[in-house]
């Protein structure tokens, strides 16, 4: 098939992703993890079609930086299941070393902290070769200096960096370390509790990706886990105060009798306190009795006043999510419960319920936005540069289009008429009336003669459905069927010939590879028959 079928297609991807795995097999390993997944739970919010992924998957290729992981790779997939478990270790150790001198610090805790540490660098390198989303076009920077600007000048590279030098500075330093430089590099390494936010983020992503659609559920394990690490950073912070009077400023010091602190059993002490001063529960008399010194009594009214701040802050933004009934995500599951309770009325068959469900969640993506509406208050200019920001894609993909100007492009895309088909919907069956063509969007549809002989696929970027539109007495010739749920927009006959009849050079090129196109169909339904004919006349003749 001429022209549209033979842009790149997944076997030319497959074919140069195959030269580069032929150089050994860990590099074909790397490379099936390293790339962009199709089976990532997250790869429609960003690539909508089987031509859009094959053709990321040739622009990392082409790169060159295939040391670099895409973060829409299966690599990247397990890793965040990983990084769940990771930043819980990590958070809960970094801030127990506040009240670790090094003295006294068990070798179990020894052991994990470093294990703690050695991950921490290992996950800022990983970071440093780990592509990154942007979120406002939807696509994906890969180039390493980029990569390594945006974590150096974001929130968390200085956190990590220093949550995790304690690992390199206590060897060296130790044991001509001051005392009171060990307490101050204890507070600083505990500033990578700031990575509570990456946790939670992943947390909720982890039950995105299990198709967990309860709010409630997932803001019950959120607000658990804030909870538990609240009253782990304020017991840390007791037994902190604790550590550094002990050692740093009681009179005189009694760095001898480290021993007999042991910070576990500390640990599990203040717990019990910290957590009535949080939830406000009446703090027994013993613990009131034992509170001789004013530093006590601050850091008691400190973490008292945090968890009544934690306590009020999570009313509200229960409160806050009950009264929110209004945002999209909230509005989009209104309306699948409504179309489930519309499709359970009229009895419809389960492959049907399926298919209706599968359009709205590719429509809308999990956000229900009323977009007529949207662009009928803007004015028409703002409404035509929203069309052609719609349609970019569309525009800088199919090549007719190329030879237009502005203005036509614009008066194209004002009468577009946007669809989306499913798989197996039949988009175009042959030997009908044609009253209109296609331009794909994203998605990938086949071409099959009348007898049902596969002719090729087209994909983004691809237009059909213009011969029974040029040709005069012709019907459509070939039945066309959608494989992947395909976004394509639809062009009347009447809006065809007004727009392209005034533009002589397009029209031609049109027509030239409509008959190129019905030439090659005729043709490879001719021979499909031949074959046929041929077949049963070999088998009729073996009965005798």
């Amino acid at each position: 098939m001429p022209h549209s079928c033979n842009l790149i297609s997944s076997d030319e991807v497959t074919e140069k992703i195959e030269d580069v795995k032929k150089k050994s097999k860990l590099a074909k390993w790397w490379l099936e993890y390293i790339l962009i997944s199709e089976d990532h739970p997250r790869i429609n919010l960003y690539f909508k079609s089987k031509k859009a992924i094959h053709m990321e998957k040739l622009r990392h290729i082409r790169s060159g930086y295939t040391y670099v992981i895409h973060p829409i790779s299966k690599f990247r997939f397990i890793y965040k299941i990983y990084m769940i478990l990771y930043y819980t270790l990590v958070l809960y150790v970094n801030s127990l070393d506040v009240g670790v001198t090094y003295k006294e610090i068990k070798p179990i805790h020894l052991m994990i902290s470093r294990m703690a540490d050695t991950l921490s660098i290992i996950d800022i390198i990983m970071t440093f070769f780990t592509g990154y989303v942007i979120f406002k076009t939807k696509t994906v920077e890969l180039r390493p200096l980029k990569i390594a600007k945006k974590y150096i000048f974001g929130p968390f590279f200085i956190f990590d960096v220093m949550g995790c030098s304690k690992m390199i500075i206590y060897p060296i330093f130790y044991p001509s370390i001051q005392p009171w430089v060990l307490t101050v590099l204890n507070i600083l390494f505990m500033c990578r509790s700031i990575r509570i936010w990456s946790l939670l983020k992943l947390v909720y992503r982890f039950f995105l990706i299990l198709h967990v659609k309860s709010k409630t559920t997932i803001y019950t394990v959120c607000s658990i886990i804030m909870f538990f690490f609240t009253i782990h950073f304020s017991t840390c912070g007791l037994v902190g105060i604790n550590v550094i009077r002990k050692y740093h400023f009681q009179s005189p010091p009694s760095h001898n009798n480290s021993k007999d602190f042991n910070l576990y059993e500390v640990y599990f002490d203040y717990i019990f306190r910290s957590s009535a001063y949080i939830f406000g529960i009446t703090v027994p008399n013993e613990y009131l009795n034992k509170m001789t010194r004013i530093e006590d009594y601050l850091i008691t009214i400190f973490i008292y006043i945090l968890g009544k701040i934690l306590i009020i802050s999570t009313w509200l933004i229960i409160a806050l999510s009950i009264l929110s009934t209004k945002s999209t995500h909230i509005k989009f599951q209104n309306i699948l419960k409504e179309v489930e309770e519309f499709m359970i009325r009229k009895k419809l068959p389960p492959n049907l319920r399926t298919s209706i469900i599968n359009y709205y969640n590719f429509k809308y993506q999990g956000s229900f936005l009323k977009e007529d509406l949207i662009q009928f208050i803007l004015p028409d200019n703002l409404r035509k540069d929203i069309n052609l920001g719609i349609c970019k894609y569309l525009i800088n993909n199919v090549s007719i289009f190329e030879h237009l100007k502005y203005e036509e492009v614009i008066e194209i895309v004002e009468v577009l008429i946007p669809e989306i088909f499913l798989p197996n919907d039949c988009i175009i069956q042959s030997g009908t009336i044609g009253e209109s063509m296609y331009f794909i969007a994203s998605g990938t549809v086949a071409v099959y003669t009348h007898s049902g002989e596969e002719i090729c696929h087209l994909q983004d970027g691809d237009y059909f459905g213009e011969i029974s539109l040029l040709m005069k007495n012709q019907d459509r010739p070939a039945d066309i069927y959608a494989i992947e749920t395909s976004h394509i927009y639809k062009l009347n006959k009447t809006d065809f010939h007004k727009i392209f009849s005034k533009h002589k050079k397009v029209f031609k090129k049109i027509m030239r590879i409509a008959e190129n196109r019905l030439k090659h169909i005729l043709r490879v339904e001719k021979l499909y028959k031949k074959t046929l004919f041929e077949k049963d006349h070999v088998e009729s003749l073996a009965r005798f």
